[in-house]
């Protein structure tokens, strides 16, 4: 897979050898002593950010239209 590949096509499993890192003592202790907020493992799964991101977008949506803001 490379680019022009849209999101929705791309494997969302991780590779097999792959271990989060986040719970690592060492590293979510100098994480969270920097002012980082390291969620539950559950809370960092694709089913649980889905849904979270877009209703996220969602709530945003109204006002920023409603402000008028344009891209250039």
């Amino acid at each position: 897979m490379g680019p022009g590949v849209p999101l929705d096509d791309r494997p969302t499993a991780p590779a097999p050898h792959h271990r989060p890192c986040i719970p690592r003592p060492v590293l979510r202790e100098r994480l969270e002593g920097l002012g980082a907020v390291i969620v539950p493992e559950h809370r960092a799964t694709q089913e649980y950010l889905a849904p979270f991101v877009k209703s996220e977008v969602e709530g945003c949506a109204t006002p920023i239209k409603a402000s008028g803001v344009t891209v250039d």
